[in-house]
């Protein structure tokens, strides 16, 4: 089910992550869930498919995560599959969903884009650190040419860094062995692997964060972190974050709109 075929009321409805659809296809949901929660006065169910995006959202105060029995009693009013090709990802889910909720669209009061916040670990949280993300969800060939910006540029990038950060990279055991155990190697960071709470926690401790279009970005934009995001040839409008400090840059510009970032970001302080 992508999206119900009626109106719900609230206590039928739960809204399903979905496998297939990773990180970012859910935080795009989180606007929709948020307000329907501000709307009903109430959590609003939601079943995880995946148990990482599960984790992330164990504290969220308007979230109630069903098991797989309590969701088999409620029908689904939409997935994390709801997904489009024209506008960003996170208000097209809005706008349907309110639709079909029958509730009037607010397009002044969109809820943010949402993570939960965990701590930073305690031997970096006096240290000015930059998170290095480079991931998707799969590794084959349609995705790394979809995605992957490539080694060149993250070189060049991490070179500019480290005279000022200690780099630090996140992500799950696939990223490692397709791309962080050659990126360790360019420099003396730090590599923080599957564990999201670590992640996010490092995340919202860092002063800037560097990324391709891949889940951890959104959860970055979530966090209104300072973001360079490195766009190769994924659909732009509909994968936007709403987060205020997200930078893009488009294929063949990386390079010269990084220098022309680091420093606005070296001049703005």
């Amino acid at each position: 089910m992508i999206l119900s075929k009626r109106k719900l009321d609230i206590d039928e409805l739960y809204v399903h992550q979905i496998n297939g659809y990773g990180i970012g296809n859910f935080i795009n949901c989180t606007p929709t869930i948020k307000y329907l929660s501000d709307y009903y006065h109430q959590k609003i169910p939601v079943y995880f498919d995946n148990g990482t995006i599960k984790r992330m959202y164990e504290n969220c105060p308007f979230i109630d995560i069903l098991n797989e029995k309590e969701a088999s009693k409620k029908e689904c009013l939409f997935s994390s599959a709801l997904v489009n090709g024209w506008i960003p990802d996170w208000l097209f889910i809005y706008k349907k969903v309110l639709k079909r909720q029958k509730i009037k669209v607010d397009l002044n009061n969109i809820p943010h884009t949402y993570v939960d916040s965990y701590p930073t670990l305690d031997a970096y949280q006096d240290k000015k650190y930059v998170v290095i993300i480079r991931g998707m969800v799969d590794y084959t060939p349609y995705w790394i040419k979809m995605k992957d910006p490539g080694d060149t540029i993250y070189k060049y990038i991490i070179e500019k860094l480290e005279k000022e950060y200690q780099i630090v990279f996140i992500g799950g055991e696939s990223d490692y062995n397709n791309n962080i155990c050659r990126m360790e190697t360019w420099c003396d960071g730090y590599v923080q692997l599957n564990s999201i709470q670590k992640s996010l926690g490092l995340i919202a401790g860092a002063s800037l964060v560097v990324s391709n279009d891949t889940g951890m970005y959104h959860a970055s934009g979530a966090l209104n972190k300072k973001i360079f995001v490195m766009w190769k040839k994924t659909l732009f409008k509909k994968n936007q974050s709403p987060g205020l400090n997200c930078f893009y840059s488009r294929l063949n510009r990386w390079q010269k709109d990084f220098d022309s970032w680091l420093d606005l970001i070296e001049h703005s302080k």
